[in-house]
C-alpha cells in the first residue's frame, strides 16, 4: 500500500487545512460566543473529546483565565465516570470537539448529558455540518450559540 492510499494519512494531511476554515468561522462568532457564555454565568468550561479531537482540550486549557476555572477531559473520561466528571449545574459549560461529529464518544456524551446533567451548558464544534452532533443541545436548542 502507498502512503497516498491511506484513509488515515489523507484525513492527517486534511487537518491543517480542515482546522484553518474552522478556525476564521469560529473568529467571526467569537464575540457571539464570549457574550453567550457572559450571559450563562459560566464559570467553569470542560473541553473534551475523543482521539485527536482531546488533543484540542488539553491545548486550550492551557489558556489561563481570571474568571474561568478550564479543564480538558477526554469524552471517553466522561462516558465511562460521568459523575466523576460532571456536576448538573447551568454555571458549567462542556465544549465538545470533534471531527466527525459523529463518533460514539461524541454521541454518548450528548446523550449522557441530556440524560443525567439537563443543566449543563453546551457548545458543539465539528467540521462536519451534517453530523449527528448538533450546534445546539436537543433538548433545548436556544442554549447554543
Amino acid at each position: 500500500m502507498q502512503p497516498q492510499d491511506s484513509k488515515t494519512l489523507h484525513e492527517i494531511l486534511a487537518q491543517p487545512q480542515i482546522w484553518a476554515e474552522w478556525g476564521s468561522e469560529l473568529e467571526s462568532q467569537a464575540a457571539l460566543i464570549r457574550d453567550w457564555i457572559g450571559e450563562k454565568e459560566i464559570e467553569e468550561i470542560i473541553l473534551a473529546g475523543a482521539g485527536t479531537s482531546a488533543f484540542i482540550g488539553d491545548i486550550l486549557a492551557f489558556v489561563s483565565s481570571p474568571s474561568l476555572r478550564v479543564r480538558a477531559i477526554p469524552t471517553t473520561d466522561i462516558v465511562s465516570c460521568p459523575f466523576d466528571c460532571l456536576r448538573n449545574d447551568p454555571r458549567l459549560l462542556v465544549v465538545q470537539f470533534g471531527r466527525s461529529g459523529d463518533s460514539s464518544e461524541s454521541i454518548g456524551t450528548l446523550d449522557l448529558l441530556d440524560r443525567a446533567f439537563p443543566l449543563v451548558q453546551r457548545l458543539n464544534v465539528t467540521c462536519n455540518p451534517k453530523a449527528r452532533l448538533p450546534p445546539a443541545s436537543r433538548s433545548d436548542p436556544a442554549r447554543a450559540v
